[in-house]
This record gives C-alpha cells, sequence and structure tokens, in this order.
C-alpha cells in the first residue's frame, strides 16, 4: 500500500495510445471522434459531481469518496486537455494540417483505379 501511494508508476490508458497513432485518421475524423470523447467526459464529470454533492448531503467524511475527488480531477483534466486539442487541430493541424489533410488524400483511391 506504501508503494502504491508514495510511487508514481507509468500506466498506460488506451487513449494515450490513440493519441500516439492520431495522424492514421483524417484531421477531420479525428476533431469529430474527439467532439464525441467530450461529450462523455461531460457525463462522465457530471455523474462523478453529482455522486460528490450526494456523499456530501449524506455527510460522508471526504476520506470515503477521495479516489472520486482524484478521477473527477484527472477527467476535468482530459477535458480541458481534449478541448485544447481540437482547437489546435481545427486551426493548424498541431502544425501539420497541410501535410496531414495531403497525406490522406493521396492514400484515398482514385476513381477509376
Amino acid at each position: 500500500m506504501r508503494e502504491i501511494l508514495s510511487t508514481p508508476s507509468k500506466e498506460y490508458p488506451q487513449f494515450e495510445a490513440g493519441l500516439s497513432l492520431l495522424p492514421a485518421l483524417p484531421p477531420e475524423e479525428v476533431t469529430d471522434v474527439l467532439d464525441t470523447r467530450m461529450e462523455f467526459l461531460k457525463k462522465d464529470i457530471e455523474q462523478i459531481k453529482a455522486g460528490l454533492q450526494q456523499a456530501k448531503a449524506m455527510k460522508l467524511p471526504a476520506l470515503f469518496s477521495i479516489e472520486s475527488e482524484y478521477r473527477l480531477a484527472g477527467l476535468e483534466t482530459e477535458l480541458g486537455f481534449v478541448e485544447d486539442l481540437i482547437a489546435r487541430i481545427r486551426k493548424d493541424g498541431c502544425g501539420f494540417l497541410k501535410q496531414w489533410k495531403q497525406w490522406h488524400a493521396e492514400k484515398v483511391p482514385k476513381k477509376g483505379k
């Protein structure tokens, strides 16, 4: 227990893996799927906040909902990151929009070939 609480370790969330493969999809599709992710994050945040409000109303000591507070902080951080990422992709593809779009345009098979 002491090690779990004291020593940060590398965890491998699927989202991080997906981010590493982001260019595999066209930028317009990336922003669409990230918009969907934002909606899921917002729902999760609302649910956790509601649960924390219930715990507070029941006068449950915060010590017993600390993991929910941690999860909420992580989700809010992720939501902010995703919102910013969408804006960056729409603006300039994180500095690579022209090439990104061109790469996908060239991948699409031409009609009649």
